[in-house]
């Protein structure tokens, strides 16, 4: 799951953070390794993938900037562990938080800014659950559409014909985000392009209609 916390907040809860910086294509941390760090994403595109028990990796999520990675699941000893593998998909900037570091923080703030961060991380992880439940029951198109309403509105850029998804994503990117075959992923590309819910021109995808891809996708408009 992830967390969304804006430059202002990440500076007054850990003035005293550090950053690292990775190349594009290198590894973050790998699925299982130990999950003590919190990573908020301060520049570029990190690739989330976890590898299911066929051995296949699932590329899980996109995540930009504002956004926090690095979450934990519990092994039968109580061990804590990445949840998925990290790669930056560009070069990154990260700022790199502990547990500790963490609850220090919290235990430190007043009675208020603790409601008013727990609110805003409720947020977050209500979407991303809905995000997720939603995924379920959905056909390749309808997962496909879901997707790309997802990115247009994390990475999405407004002009009069649509929202331009400002990533370079290939046929392959969104048959792993959408868990299906390329070629199944492919055609169902080729038939929202042909429908007119999808453009691609210049090496990226637009989104001319956002309300009627949500149909597309069994979402509320």
């Amino acid at each position: 799951m992830l967390w969304t916390l804006p430059q202002g907040l990440i500076d007054k809860l850990f003035p005293r953070h550090v950053t690292q910086l990775h190349p594009r294509r290198s590894v973050i941390f790998t699925q299982g390794s130990p999950a003590d760090v919190l990573y908020w994403v301060k520049k570029g595109i990190v690739e989330l993938y976890r590898t299911g028990r066929n051995g296949k990796p699932l590329l899980a999520r996109l995540v930009g900037p504002t956004e926090i990675i690095g979450f934990a699941e519990i092994d039968d000893q109580g061990e804590a562990g990445e949840m998925f593998e990290a790669r930056a998909r560009l070069n990154c900037e990260l700022v790199m938080i502990t547990r500790e570091h963490i609850v220090k923080v919290l235990h430190g703030l007043d009675a208020d800014a603790l409601a008013g961060l727990i609110a805003l991380l409720n947020k977050s992880w209500s979407e991303q659950a809905l995000y997720w439940t939603s995924l379920v029951l959905m056909d390749c198109r309808e997962r496909l559409s879901h997707v790309l309403i997802d990115l247009a509105r994390r990475f999405g850029t407004q002009d009069k014909r649509g929202t331009l998804i400002v990533l370079d994503l290939t046929h392959q990117d969104f048959a792993a985000m959408v868990g299906f075959s390329r070629a199944l992923t492919s055609r169902m590309i080729g038939e929202l392009l042909n429908d007119g819910l999808l453009i691609f021109e210049q090496g990226h995808y637009l989104l001319p209609h956002r309300s009627e891809l949500a149909v597309a996708a069994k979402l509320a408009s």
